[in-house]
């Protein structure tokens, strides 16, 4: 099978004006500053002509510039205006196909198609912004042809297949932490503008709030607080609206969102370790995430690691589930822990320090007042509770002969994660003189993730059981 050169759809050029925009808009912001003490404005405007006349014409030539072309054995991008830039892609070197479909290419039956290989890259090696939805299958029927029969023999036929309900979707949301995560992004942003913002605008709001009285004043915070947190739970709606996962012929098919379906293609041989995660919240109502460690060869993609594979489900579920989409993995409902009081001794000993230099600038600031007494109480439980809940939850165990589970409490989240011997690549035991005296050691796991590394780490635990991961792992 042979194609002629084929160009993207003219909804490209709404990619690809956003790619010139962003390339351009620094040297224009530099240029009109330059000019900032110049009486005349007709520089300015010129300098502003010329930046829209740039942009245009870029976005029109790297449009007309790109081709693909799909072979009967690889895909082939011809780009650039230049530079001309020839990508050559084998189907037997690609090993995630991804698709994002925004909600102005759905009525043109359009999505954007990335298509990762081996190699690590910073970006995806096949990128085609607006192509027929078609094509992503019309590539998936060709890479079929290229593996022989004993490979496919190899791979399972049957076809398991989960939807997210509304009811476990609001739970997810209404669950998850993310609110926070936009509360300190809002912090951050506020703390990189102060320095621009007028004295007379913080003296004005200061006078305006002094006539709330305290409760109003505590009111409009927590009112603050819910609308961020309601947005937070709507933003994660329409991300994993419509959530469903397919386990078929070696591969996870994930497709979700509302205004920009995605759909992520993951060979389960990239599959590197299974992370079951409960945070404080979703521990008291019983449910779990399960999140992949995956391979990734993309430094785009290297911030979201784990790839949420099922975003909630109730504890008593997860033996089903995991029975269902990895029958070889000999599943336990959490590990059977029963710290030593060692374990409990040193995490709550490493963060005893902090508190007291943190409660020492308390006094200090407040002196000893009824106010001083309850910001020292709270900053205690923000130090000693995470730590509790780490010494409570830190272990590590053997279940056979190919599985490690370790499982341990990272911001108050539980997580337990579920490690194949050949994903693993090196173990690490690590002590001290004093911790070996008390016959207390650390363990230390890497595996791949993203385009680096992962680290997980199980502290203060007993020294014969670590050894005995270690051994287990020269064999």
């Amino acid at each position: 099978m042979t194609s002629k050169p084929r160009h993207l759809h003219p909804a490209a050029l709404v990619f690809f004006l956003y790619q010139s925009f962003k390339e351009g808009i620094l040297p224009f912001i530099i240029s009109v500053i330059g000019t900032t003490n110049t009486k005349s404005k007709d520089i300015v405007v010129g300098i502003g002509v010329i930046f829209v006349f740039f942009i245009i014409v870029t976005t029109l030539l790297n449009y007309w510039m790109f081709t693909y072309q799909i072979l009967s054995d690889e895909i082939v991008t011809k780009s650039g205006i230049f530079v001309k830039k020839i990508n050559h892609v084998p189907y037997d070197r690609i090993q995630n196909v991804m698709t994002n479909q925004w909600f102005f290419l759905k009525p043109f039956g359009l999505e954007e198609l990335k298509i990762e290989t081996a190699s690590q890259t910073e970006q995806a090696e096949v990128e085609l912004k607006a192509v027929p939805n078609k094509l992503r299958q019309e590539i998936e029927n060709l890479r079929s042809d290229q593996w022989n029969n004993e490979q496919v023999k190899e791979i399972k036929q049957n076809e398991n297949t989960y939807s997210i309900t509304w009811k476990d979707l609001i739970k997810f949301s209404l669950t998850s932490s993310t609110f926070l995560s936009g509360l300190l992004l809002i912090m951050a942003m506020y703390g990189k503008i102060q320095r621009f913002i007028d004295k007379q605008i913080y003296q004005t709001a200061a006078n305006e709030f002094s006539h709330l009285g305290s409760m109003l004043l505590l009111l409009i915070i927590l009112l603050i607080l819910l609308i961020l947190y309601l947005i937070s739970a709507l933003v994660l709606i329409s991300q994993y609206y419509h959530f469903t996962l397919v386990e078929k012929d070696g591969h996870f098919e994930i497709t979700r969102g509302l205004f920009q379906v995605k759909r992520t293609d993951i060979s389960i041989n990239r599959i590197q370790a299974i992370i079951i995660k409960k945070s404080f919240i979703r521990t008291l109502l019983g449910i779990a995430t399960i999140k992949l460690v995956v391979i990734s060869n993309t430094k785009e993609n290297s911030s979201d690691k784990d790839v949420i594979i099922m975003p909630v489900i109730k504890s008593g579920q997860l033996k089903k589930f995991m029975e269902q989409f990895f029958p070889d993995i000999p599943f336990k409902n959490g590990v059977a822990v029963k710290p030593r009081k060692l374990t409990y001794y040193y995490y709550l000993r490493n963060v005893t320090i902090p508190v007291i230099v943190i409660a020492g600038v308390i006094l200090w600031l407040f002196h000893l007042t009824w106010v001083s007494g309850i910001l020292i109480i709270i900053e205690s439980a923000c130090w000693y509770v995470p730590a509790y809940l780490v010494s409570r939850c830190s272990k590590s165990e053997l279940i056979d002969e190919r599985f490690l589970v370790l499982q341990n409490s990272y911001l108050m989240t539980k997580q337990t994660i579920y490690v194949p011997k050949r994903n693993i690549q090196y173990i690490r035991r690590k002590d001290s003189i004093w911790l070996n005296k008390r016959k207390i050691a650390s363990l230390i796991v890497n595996i791949r993730s993203g385009v680096g590394e992962r680290r997980f780490r199980i502290s203060y635990q007993p020294q014969f059981e670590i050894n005995n991961i270690v051994e287990w792992y020269k064999k």
